[in-house]
């Protein structure tokens, strides 16, 4: 596409385009990103994992390419504007057998990244010919730290996929040439790379603008074959063009309309004004711009508030911008130009012009534009070591000293992913201006870590920063119940009565907490007005008719269940619940009708067999009763002390001693603690009810 500059091969470094040189690089990007592999899920990563396996496990496979990219609920739209299906598609892949790894996940980024350098290497060599520019460029793209996010976030594959198809894509195109006739197996195998890279993520609909300028850039290369009707080249764009609007059309469909976050196209001027607008995107601009020439400090997280533009940002900033330029003015080819519309047009979309909500800075937006940065400091290293005196030796160990750098930067950025509690504790201490999610987020990990004081802790500041914080409020008043402290718990709810009355989720923990301190009425109380403030909420309802079934108000138990069985049908609790009301007002068939729905919910749940199990022997129907106890101790979990009780009392009731104590002897031999239990149980029950002896 350029013209290669006589003579820009370095001294020393055209051996490392065979196979040393991807060798390098593919062992720096492991080095910088190994320990990622022994990371946890974290933030959204085992929901989107989950969603996709959920998705998979009810309508199969292909439902994975007519879903949005994140689960919603109907009161939520965030993350319904995307449309992902390739990044769906390898969660699934990553986990067919519903046994999420997180080695597993992450492996499959850090294989990501370093097939990511390789193209980067593969495209500059491709561009800048043989030697130390190309090399050096991949080898900084490996190492950098700014894709830390997108490296050890398993959420952050999006951007490793759709940079991996981008480059296969510019590759191909590369590729396609180098051949006298135009090549189609290159093209058709390029816009089919490129439709998957749109589908992994938006930011690639963006390559076909870059396809163009490249080809305006390189006019001489574009004049060089006038007989053609059409260029090659423009065959490439238009081709690239018609998959972009093919892929938005899809998107569309699939969203109901909302075709990705292209909804939201033109700059917000009507929100702030045009130059406003104009300086909103200059100012992110030259904050990703820093991140990638100079990335300290980093963060795992940045805050939703306008970006400052410091000196040092603007400095960096605007010497990327004159850095570029001054190589595209040179007689090596406009490398310049390319690198930095690279670099620009992929920052396009978190620039400002787009509106994401809270999204608009995050390091893992720097992944696909960093090839243009690495692009441009490679070639320029590559020229120095060609043509800076002290080549030799003293630019050698300064190349060395910064790749060494970049490395260790990726390694201790890279860790501060490790877990949750690590995240989001750097979270809060690396920002200033710290929004009360990050508190709410830290709370949840030291809970999910079991360090309950240290979560309420997270939870009271995040309800002290937002004090009408309702998921902080709720997680509060619960890890306050987990610890005991009933009275704290129901002071926090009380005084959220204030300021969210109108949530039903308040009145149902504040229930929890009034029942937990014996006041059983105002418990009642308080779970009938969260049934009625959310009638699609069945949970209330399960809390009452539980409580109500302790308190031996069976029948009103019953009603409580059955209005939060209309409320949600498929709660296997619920249906647990109302068959003992059932029981316990002797309504044995409707019990067993009950049991056996649960048992058709969750087939591999014990509850329901269990239930079964008592009203079928309440029915005096000890044989059938023999097989539903059977079945219960087949599951791979289940209650195992009631089953073996359920299947011996089963067999003592059918007549069939023999069979019972011949259970219980096998099971002293497996779980003795267990089998003696049974035998006293046994025992008990033949002096209860003694059988008559085989006549002589």
């Amino acid at each position: 596409m350029f013209k290669r500059p006589a003579g820009f091969s370095s001294s020393g470094f055209t051996g490392l385009q065979g196979f040393l040189g991807p060798l390098v690089i593919s062992l720096m990007a492991l080095v910088s990103f190994a320990g990622t592999l022994t990371h946890d899920f974290v933030w959204d990563d085992r929901d989107l994992v989950d969603y996709a396996r959920s998705v998979v496990e009810e309508k199969g496979p292909l439902a994975l390419a007519g879903v949005p990219f994140f689960p919603v609920d109907e009161e939520e739209t965030a993350g319904r504007e995307y449309y992902r299906p390739v990044s769906l598609i390898s969660f699934w892949v990553n986990d067919p057998f519903g046994q999420p790894d997180p080695f597993l996940f992450h492996g499959f980024n850090v294989i990501l990244h370093i097939l990511n350098s390789l193209l980067v290497f593969f495209l500059f060599r491709s561009v800048l010919g043989p030697g130390a520019g190309a090399f050096l460029g991949g080898l900084l793209f490996a190492v950098h730290p700014v894709h830390s996010e997108s490296v050890a976030w398993v959420s952050g594959r999006t951007d490793l996929l759709a940079a991996f198809f981008i480059l296969l894509t510019v590759l191909l195109w590369r590729r396609s040439r180098q051949d006298e006739s135009f090549a189609w197996t290159p093209w058709i195998l390029g816009l089919a790379s490129f439709f998957l890279a749109c589908l992994a993520k938006e930011v690639s609909f963006l390559l076909p603008v870059l396809a163009l300028v490249w080809v305006l850039v390189d006019r001489r290369t574009f004049m060089e074959k006038p007989s053609k009707a059409i260029h090659p080249d423009l065959i490439w764009v238009v081709g690239m063009a018609i998959v972009a609007g093919l892929a938005v059309m899809v998107s569309s469909i699939v969203l109901n309309g909302e075709a990705g976050s292209f909804r939201a196209l033109p700059v917000l001027v009507s929100e702030v004004g045009f130059s406003t607008a104009i300086w909103r995107v200059v100012k992110n601009l030259a904050v990703y711009s820093r991140l990638l020439f100079f990335p300290w400090p980093l963060k795992v997280y940045y805050p939703p508030v306008p970006a400052v533009l410091t000196l040092f940002t603007f400095l960096v900033s605007a010497g990327f911008v004159a850095f570029c330029l001054y190589f595209s003015a040179r007689k090596h080819r406009r490398m310049g130009i390319v690198a930095l519309a690279w670099t620009l047009l992929f920052l396009a979309p978190v620039s400002g012009v787009f509106h994401l909500g809270l999204s608009i800075r995050a390091e893992r937006f720097c992944y696909l534009p960093s090839v243009g940065w690495a692009g441009a400091v490679g070639y320029a290293l590559g020229i120095g070591l060609l043509y800076a005196p002290l080549r030799a030796t003293a630019f050698r160990i300064l190349v060395g000293f910064l790749v060494a750098l970049l490395t260790i930067g990726s390694v201790l950025h890279s860790a501060r992913w490790k877990d949750e509690v690590t995240l989001f504790e750097q979270a809060i201490r690396q920002n200033t201006v710290t929004i009360p999610n990050m508190y709410f987020n830290l709370g949840n990990a030291y809970v999910e870590a079991g360090d309950l004081p240290r979560g309420a802790e997270a939870f009271q500041e995040a309800i002290r920063r937002n004090p009408a914080y309702v998921d902080a409020i709720l997680n509060l008043s619960s890890a306050f119940i987990r610890l005991g402290e009933h009275e704290r718990a129901l002071d926090v709810l009380e005084g959220a009565v204030d300021v969210a009355s109108q949530k039903s989720r308040i009145w149902s923990n504040k229930g929890t907490a009034l029942e937990l301190l014996g006041k059983t009425e105002e418990a009642l109380d308080s779970y009938s007005r969260a049934a009625r403030l959310d009638t699609r909420d069945g949970k209330p309802h399960q809390q009452k008719g539980e409580l109500l079934y302790r308190l031996g108000r069976f029948e009103e138990s019953v009603s409580a269940y059955r209005e939060s069985l209309a409320a949600d049908p498929g709660e296997l609790r619920t249906l647990i619940g109302l068959g003992r009301s059932l029981e316990s007002l002797k309504l044995l068939a409707e019990a067993e009708k009950t049991y056996l729905r649960a048992v058709e919910l969750e087939p591999e749940k014990c509850h329901g067999y269990l239930g079964l199990g008592r009203v079928l022997l309440g029915q005096v129907r000890a044989v059938e009763a023999v097989e539903v106890y059977r079945m219960a101790l087949g599951l791979p979990e289940t209650e195992r002390e009631d089953a073996h009780k359920g299947l011996v009392l089963a067999y003592h009731m059918a007549g069939r001693q023999f069979e019972a104590r011949r259970h219980v002897a096998d099971l002293l031999k497996k779980e003795p603690e267990l089998g003696r239990e049974l035998s006293g149980f046994l025992e008990d029950l033949e002096e209860k009810v003694p059988f008559n002896k085989r006549a002589p």
